[in-house]
């Protein structure tokens, strides 16, 4: 007859993989958006400065505006990293439910037993150290896939600049070109 305890510790043990193992391909995901952003800005930022006075000298600053793609790209990679983000967590969360359910199950099987009280006794303990080391208290209460996405809200921005910026600096230097004093 099979052993209905080692069945409901290996389905608890394969969820609890499952939810580990989403949060480490989140992390991994956001690693290499960081890392595509950041490389983006960088290359960028870099082409814009040392092109600025190439074009405007040779009379064509509105070019500059074409480095906007490259924050468009930015833009669009934080949208691609929070849905990637978004979607681990919720795998996440779904194998972290059914490892509840297997892991009741499985306290069922020792019904004398009281190991409910070992997770609120841990909980308590925790909120406890967490304040006596005056740590700000509602970082407890707080959803961590929240942060993750606040990550993105960053790469985002830093997208809507890169796109501003050698707008702004085109339309800006266009002008002075074309409209400026020394024009006429």
């Amino acid at each position: 007859m099979p052993d209905p305890q080692s069945f409901l510790q290996a389905m608890y043990k394969e969820q609890c993989d499952q939810a580990r193992q989403h949060e480490s391909m989140r992390q991994l995901s956001t690693t290499l958006v960081l890392t595509l952003s950041t490389a983006l800005a960088t290359v960028g930022g870099a082409a814009l400065s040392a092109t600025v006075t190439p074009l405007f000298d040779a009379g064509i600053p509105w070019v500059l505006a074409l480095y906007a793609l490259l924050g468009w790209v930015v833009w669009r990679l934080a949208k691609l990293g929070e849905g990637l983000s978004l979607k681990h967590y919720e795998r996440n969360k779904l194998h972290v439910s059914r490892a509840r359910q297997y892991r009741r199950w499985l306290v069922g099987l020792f019904p004398t037993a009281d190991y409910g009280k070992a997770n609120a006794n841990a909980d308590k303990d925790h909120e406890s150290e967490w304040a006596r080391d005056r740590l700000e208290s509602g970082i407890i209460k707080e959803r961590l896939h929240q942060h993750w996405v606040n990550i993105f809200a960053f790469v985002r921005y830093l997208g809507i600049a890169l796109v501003g910026i050698p707008i702004a600096l085109a339309v800006a230097l266009t002008f002075v070109k074309y409209c400026g004093p020394q024009s006429h």
